[in-house]
């Protein structure tokens, strides 16, 4: 991932071409024809579509964006004392088989703190 930010951020180049993915992939250690045939064959293409689908359905539009329990959303970076209520929640959930929000959030969402 830091190589990707490294090309699109700093060095201004379009990670959505190809060949510029294969160049950032063999940079740190993949095989570039490798990642060009895959690419190229579209394997797992309908797989990443759906994912991306059910993620902007949750709410997702923008990095960092982490999903907690497979359902509650929380965008942006947080303070370690908002992680550590948010695993607490999620524990307490689980061992009383509740279906609470992690996330410590009514409506299910939450934003930074």
């Amino acid at each position: 991932m830091a190589a990707l930010f490294k090309a699109f951020f700093r060095e201004g180049r379009d990670i959505g071409e190809r060949d510029v993915l294969c160049e950032v992939a063999q940079s740190i250690g993949m095989e570039g024809d490798l990642v060009r045939r895959l690419l190229e064959s579209g394997t797992d293409e309908a797989e990443i579509r759906e994912r991306d689908a059910r993620a902007r359905e949750m709410g997702v539009s923008a990095v960092p964006t982490f999903i907690v329990g497979g359902q509650a959303v929380v965008p942006g970076a947080q303070k370690p004392e908002f992680w550590q209520e948010v695993i607490a929640d999620f524990r307490a959930a689980q061992a009383t088989g509740a279906d609470a929000d992690p996330a410590g959030e009514p409506d299910g969402e939450s934003g930074p703190t």
